[in-house]
Formats: C-alpha cells, structure tokens, sequence
C-alpha cells in the first residue's frame, strides 16, 4: 500500500482517495452487501505514489447474520502469486491466471482437488493437517509450504497463506495465496551445501582452528585444536579462560593478550 501500519489503523476506508482504491471500493461494498466472499483485483495508485495491480479476497465476518466487519487479503500480482479457492472436500473452485506460469496449467485444468497437485514429499502432510485444522475450527492458521509438481513433472515449493470462511458458525471453504519460493529453496539448500562443505574442510584440517562468537565464547574447536593443545570447549568456553590456561603467568598474558587486540583491529587485505 506504500503507507506505514500506524497511518492506515483506524481509518475508514471511504476516506482514501478513488486513485489509491481503483475498482477496489466497488468489490469492498459488495462483499459488505452480500456477506459473501469475493476475490477483486484493481489497478491504483499505492500512497506513496505508485502504480500497481493488487488482488485477494474480501472475506466478510458475519454475526447474527449482520455484518461484523472484513477480512481483506492483498498481493500485487505483478509477483506472480496464484490466488485460489477450494471447497472443505479440497476441490478448487477458483484459480487466478498466474497458476500457468506457476504449474503450467491453465485455471480451468487446475479445477481439482489440490492434493492431486502435491507431490509425495512427506512435508505436505503437515500442510494437509493445517488446512483440516482451519476447517475445523474456523481460524487462520500459520503459513506453511507445499512441494507441488508442474505439468512438466519438474517440483515447485510454494509458501500457502489462506483463510478459512465461515458462515453461520461453519467452514464452508478456504480462500488463500500461494507464493512461488522454489528459488529462495534452492538458495538455502546451496548455502547449507556450503556450510557443510566448509565445516568438514575445517574438521579435517591440519591446522588448529578455533571459531570465537562476537561477544568472546568459543564456539568450535576442530580436531587438530584439541591433538596439538588438549583442550576442549569444555575446558575453554571462552577468550578469557583460553588465555588464562595457555599463558599462565600474569604479566606475559597480559601481553599476550594486547597483542592479540592489536591484531584483531589490523586491516585485512
């Protein structure tokens, strides 16, 4: 919306200009009107000056069969989330255009039920659960991710943020987003890959290394530490007891020690 939290909490919403609500308004009053959930999608101008295409769900909070107010979900499809909604049995009865490029089929091929999209990677369980939950109960439960498969047999992890809607006290379908994040996956698998590459290299080293944390604790210790010097994190959790244990006497370890300072402060190249 380009507007902070504490500038948007407490206004109504007929007090935004039309520019900064497009077409917006007109699907808000109907949702208000029919108490039913409606999907919009409106070209505005954000507060803070920018064009964008946003789209979500208006879902209207009924109470005694009158209006109790609005749940209004907003992505700027421009990033290529697919918004959906499925029936209590699974079954999609909404899928916005992005879902082609997500999946690779088209909205009326992706009418089924969803699960039928899922992979069999044993995480989607927890998804499954999750959405039986918010059935159940009626409440938003947290994100969670799915491994899906596109039409090409190739995987797509998604992050899944949805809402339950319920009508005189009863779910009676799930309105949600889903978010492409198979590449932010793939970069945290490459980075753990690394880190797990670096921290064999270092266990295997021939050299001592230790690993200090910022406020002094000694963090690891490889293998040749512990052969050449016979000291564990046990023995020395931190700067201070390392020192304490190499350099016994006071006054060489006093020096010892502004040398080391000296040190840590030279520019590296």
């Amino acid at each position: 919306t380009g507007a902070k939290r504490a500038n948007l909490v407490g206004r109504n919403i007929l007090d935004f200009k039309k520019p900064n609500l497009g077409t917006f308004l007109e699907d808000y009053l109907l949702a208000k009107k029919d108490l039913q959930p409606r999907k919009y999608e409106s070209q505005l101008v954000t507060l803070n000056g920018r064009e964008a295409v946003l789209a979500g769900w208006l879902v209207p909070l009924v109470k005694n069969d009158r209006y109790d107010g609005m749940i209004c979900t907003t992505r700027n499809i421009s990033d290529d989330n697919v918004f959906y909604s499925h029936t209590t049995d699974h079954r999609l009865t909404y899928v916005s255009p992005q879902i082609e490029k997500l999946l690779g089929y088209s909205p009326q091929e992706a009418l089924v039920k969803w699960t039928t999209l899922a992979s069999d990677n044993p995480i989607n369980q927890r998804g499954l659960q999750l959405v039986e939950k918010a059935i159940e109960t009626g409440q938003i439960q947290d994100p969670y991710e799915l491994e899906l498969v596109h039409k090409d047999g190739s995987l797509v992890w998604v992050e899944v943020r949805e809402a339950p809607v319920v009508e005189d006290g009863k779910t009676s379908s799930i309105v949600g987003a889903l978010i492409n994040v198979t590449e932010q996956r793939k970069i945290a698998w490459e980075l753990k890959q690394n880190q797990e590459g670096l921290r064999n290299l270092v266990d295997d080293s021939p050299i001592p290394i230790a690993i200090n944390g910022k406020a002094g604790q000694v963090e690891y210790l490889n293998h040749e530490f512990t052969r050449t010097f016979g000291y564990t994190t046990e023995d020395i959790p931190n700067n201070d007891r390392w020192f304490e244990k190499a350099y016994p006497d006071a006054e060489y370890r006093k020096k010892m020690k502004r040398l080391w300072k000296i040190d840590l402060q030279r520019p590296r190249d």
